[in-house]
């Protein structure tokens, strides 16, 4: 989106505005994305851009609201109807990881009940649930949009076509929450007794350290370290910046690699070694 937002301000001189919410996206405000203008209360989000869409100038400024699912729940569904009453124009990101992921994974009412079962836990959802995007469908919603987390490039066409368009846009970004995934298929695997590949993504030490992976994608697995390096095979060193993936927060079998697809150099590896074939 940062992307998008940078080419369409420059393209067609829009400023966009960012109302922040509540959740693991309230992170956003910071390097790289800096792509929140204010953080309040769950629900201002949506709330604040209902009144800042009465004094911008809808030709020149752009509004784009983020919200979780979880968070949309508590207190997002009545600045939602208020928009949608008064045809504001404004885009909403509503990120659907399926759990209340900011206060520790807790269910909310639209958790699919399968993934609560693997953790063998009892539930109210077990009686009654709804589902997220079924809701949203029963607003008859003149632009709602539905789309996975890890296309990026799906992802720019459809902020591309959808940003700067009139009235309310929504677009649900709809994967589970990757830790919870992780603990499930974990669990899962560990019971079955099930042997899968082992996937890990490195960077080249030949990077040219364009900043597409740090800048663009933010994943927190990539990091950047000072080395020191020696110069022509004898003892005097210098200092090199080095790009390095931390296998301890990459999760590979969960992300399909959209690090390797955004590097533009083809600097970052994939290696999956398989277990049968380990001896």
């Amino acid at each position: 989106m940062r992307k998008v937002t940078d080419h369409l301000a420059k393209e067609l001189g829009i400023e966009f505005i960012y109302g922040g919410d509540i959740g693991c996206y309230t992170l956003a405000e910071a390097y790289p994305y800096e792509m929140i203008d204010w953080v309040i209360c769950m629900g201002a989000g949506i709330g604040i851009a209902n009144g800042m869409s009465q004094i911008i100038d809808s030709k020149k400024q752009k509004l784009i609201a983020f919200i979780g699912d979880s968070t949309f729940f508590h207190s997002g569904i009545q600045p939602l109807l208020n928009a949608i009453k008064n045809n504001i124009n404004m885009t909403i990101i509503i990120f659907n990881n399926d759990w209340t992921a900011m206060t520790g994974h807790q269910e909310h009412v639209a958790t699919p009940r399968e993934y609560i079962k693997h953790f063998g836990i009892k539930s109210r959802i077990d009686s009654k649930g709804l589902s997220f995007i079924t809701f949203l469908e029963s607003l008859y919603l003149n632009n709602l949009i539905v789309t996975g987390a890890y296309n990026l490039d799906k992802l720019e066409r459809i902020f591309s076509r959808t940003l700067t368009n009139d009235g309310v846009n929504i677009i649900v970004i709809k994967d589970e929450c990757a830790l919870e995934k992780k603990r499930r298929l974990k669990l899962e695997t560990r019971k079955s007794n099930m042997k899968y590949n082992e996937i890990y993504y490195t960077i080249s030490d030949s990077c040219i350290k364009c900043n597409e992976c740090i800048e663009r994608l933010g994943c927190p697995a990539i990091n950047a370290e000072t080395i020191n390096v020696k110069i022509n095979d004898i003892s005097e060193l210098k200092k090199e910046l080095r790009y390095y993936i931390d296998e301890a927060r990459c999760i590979p079998d969960i992300c399909p690699g959209i690090c390797k697809n955004v590097c533009p150099n083809n600097f970052i590896r994939k290696t999956i070694i398989n277990p049968q074939l380990k001896d």
